[in-house]
């Protein structure tokens, strides 16, 4: 009986370190990766605000500049348009795209591409119809990525 009292099981407290090291090294790898996947999904969540913003930013201007209409639709890719003072509603239009364009061109990833479209009134009586839209391609995404905004500028009646 003496004998069996003495006996003790070497080496099984290493086996369980290692199991537990283990454990922890794969923990830690799926929170890194959890991470990873986070920061990722921050980033889109921070171009696709942007973009929304830049949309409305742009619809926000069409509705304040509305007699200007399919200035907003033909306007040129001017960069440097200064409006001081009172300024036509044509110009007032050419400077909104002209900023527009330089915000969507540092804020958004990649090359975005900005456009507006749509079918201007012919006369004060009719609707306006707008279509703005950002496109652009996230770093590691192979999917274009769009915001639109469709605008409808009604006619005003009785108002000066």
């Amino acid at each position: 009986m003496r004998f069996l009292s003495h006996c003790r099981p070497d080496g099984f407290a290493m086996l369980e370190v290692l199991i537990a090291c283990l454990v922890i090294v794969s923990g830690v790898l799926a929170a890194s990766q959890l991470m990873v996947r986070a920061l990722t999904q921050a980033r889109s969540a921070l171009y696709r605000t942007a973009a929304v913003y830049l949309v409305d930013d742009l619809a926000e201007g069409i509705r304040a500049n509305a007699a200007a209409g399919v200035a907003y639709l033909v306007a040129s890719d001017a960069t440097a348009i200064s409006c001081t003072g009172a300024c036509a509603p044509v110009t007032i239009a050419a400077a909104d795209l002209a900023r527009w364009r330089a915000a969507v061109r540092d804020s958004m990833a990649g090359p975005a591409i900005p456009s507006v479209a749509g079918a201007a009134a012919a006369g004060a009586s009719e609707t306006a119809r707008f279509r703005i839209q950002v496109l652009w391609r996230e770093p590691d995404s192979g999917e274009p990525l769009t915001a639109t905004s469709d605008l409808v500028l009604a006619p005003r009646s009785g108002l000066p």
